[in-house]
């Protein structure tokens, strides 16, 4: 079922969005202890930190323009509980795990480590985080954040939690596109974990990533070799947003259009670039 079917089912119990406020101590002080070692790895462990407050901003936002929408999930649950509360929750730590996953492997690449979003699970699971919370809810947290980052996320979960795994996701691509744009901006010459030390060059791209896209599929990381396959898969994720606030957002703050300026010049790009805004204007 698509994310803007009728999502009335949300058999769960969740708790009051004014609560999330309690766990961004928990969170905070988590964190603090991962900001130790030379500056260049305090400052990969901040960029998580700030991506993830900013996701959980980006989630309330996506959550208020749905609240009038019929389309869009309930204030509350069949029990009386608000949604809102949980799937907040579930934005603020959906990258739990990426600070364990630096500390044991110095990378944030899934690929060359362990998944984060698994990680994650784990370590909410592993640390209590979500203690004072009933089984239900830890639950819905816990699978948002497993399954935030999958390529296909599962047709079996709950409703409720696919639709908070939904709005996560675009939440996600809105922080992470200016984050990746404004950093290719700054650093065009050396390999960085922020663009899983891809290589860098002006005009080289693979061409099984471009065909994917262009087909309409997402990029496959291990087809992946250069920066611009990193931005041409980025332009994908144009198929995987689940919101209309999301496409008016992206297309407001113009990234896309960031995106191909960086990108080679050529009748391929434009012709990418013309199939890309028709799907945003959907």
């Amino acid at each position: 079922m698509g994310a803007e079917a009728d999502r009335r089912l949300l058999g769960c119990r969740i708790m009051n969005p004014t609560d999330v406020t309690k766990y961004l101590a928990v969170f905070h002080t988590y964190v603090e202890g991962f900001r130790y070692g030379n500056g260049q790895d305090v400052s990969h462990i901040d960029l998580k930190r700030d991506h993830s407050l900013r996701v959980l901003e980006n989630t309330r936002h996506i959550l208020a323009e749905l609240n009038g929408d019929a389309a869009g999930a309930p204030d509350e649950t069949a029990s009386g509980a608000s949604f809102k509360g949980l799937c907040c929750l579930a934005a603020l730590f959906h990258d739990i795990g990426r600070f364990p996953q630096y500390l044991r492997y110095k990378t944030f690449n899934d690929r060359e480590s362990e998944d984060h979003g698994l990680l994650g699970a784990q370590t909410l699971e592993r640390e209590g985080f979500l203690g004072g919370l009933a089984e239900g809810d830890r639950t819905f947290v816990i699978d948002a954040v497993c399954f935030h980052n999958r390529i296909t996320v599962p047709d079996a979960l709950p409703e409720a939690v696919r639709f908070a795994v939904d709005i996560i996701r675009d939440a996600d691509k809105l922080d992470i596109l200016p984050v990746i744009i404004n950093h290719c901006r700054r650093n065009e010459i050396s390999p960085s974990p922020v663009t899983f030390y891809l290589k860098p060059h002006p005009s080289a791209y693979t061409e099984a990533v471009y065909r994917d896209v262009l087909a309409g599929r997402m990029a496959r990381f291990d087809q992946m070799q250069w920066v611009n396959d990193f931005k041409l898969a980025m332009c994908g994720w144009v198929y995987d947003l689940n919101f209309p606030v999301t496409r008016r957002l992206i297309c407001e703050q113009g990234h896309f259009e960031a995106l191909f300026d960086m990108l080679p010049n050529g009748p391929e790009m434009q012709k990418l670039a013309d199939r890309l805004a028709a799907t945003l204007r959907r």
